[in-house]
Order: structure tokens, then sequence, then C-alpha cells
């Protein structure tokens, strides 16, 4: 039986600081996940890691506060600005029908229409990768 997963168990990631972490037990195994605002978080990783803490998923924004402060926005914005900025969108993503991209009738739609159309990539494999360790910044 598959479960959703609860969103509450994420708000932790949505907390300021420019180094964040939670671990998530999903049936026998627990998935931990780091969050980094700005590359000044990756020294908090570097010791995070020193430490012995082990990760699964480790997402780095190098935009301070992550993409509500990234490019394309106003440089000079103020930390009330891009604290508002969040709220919007977090606001938007607690009151939408639809949360989760796997439950959009509009993604689920345009799959069924593209692999109906496209046999040659009707086995799906587009829609996976893989991820690697590599030792570029650490």
């Amino acid at each position: 039986m598959k479960k959703e997963p609860e969103k509450h168990v994420f708000k932790k990631l949505r907390l300021t600081g420019n180094f964040r972490e939670i671990a998530v037990q999903i049936g026998e195994t627990e998935i931990r996940v780091a969050v980094i605002d700005g590359l000044t978080g990756l020294g908090k990783l570097k010791a995070s890691l020193a430490a012995g803490n082990k990760y699964d998923l480790i997402e780095v924004n190098t935009c301070p506060g992550g993409c509500v402060h990234g490019a394309g926005l106003s440089f000079n914005a103020s930390k009330d600005e891009i604290k508002n900025r969040s709220k919007i969108v977090y606001n938007a993503d607690d009151t939408e029908a639809v949360s989760l991209s796997c439950k959009s009738l509009s993604c689920i739609n345009l799959y069924e229409k593209l692999l109906k159309e496209n046999s040659e990539i009707a086995d799906k494999k587009i829609f996976y990768t893989h991820f690697e360790k590599r030792n570029v910044l650490l």
C-alpha cells in the first residue's frame, strides 16, 4: 500500500537559515535531506558530513533564500521583502487543490498524450534519472 507524503514533515525545510536538514521515515527506510541556501551553507554541510552525518538528498540553492531571492529579482530587496515573497509561495503551495506534481491532471494528461503519440518512449525511461556523488565542491 502506497502512502502520500505528509506536507507538514517538509515544513522544517522552509525555515530560514543557510543550512537545514530533516529525516523522513518511509516504511522501514529513513531518508535524510539537507537544504542549503547560499553558498555560505556549504561550510555547515561540510562540518555536518565531517561529523559523520549522511544524506540521501542535498539541495543547494546558490541564491541566499533560494529562488525567491534569485537572479531576475530585485537584488536590493530587504529581508522583509524576501520573507514576504516566501510567504506568498508557501501560501500558494498550502492552498492549492493539487500540490504534488504527480497528482496534477495537466501533467498526467500531458504524459498520457506524449506516450500515446510517441511509442518509442512509451517505456517511460525518459522520466527517470539517476544521481551520483561528485566531490566537486567539498
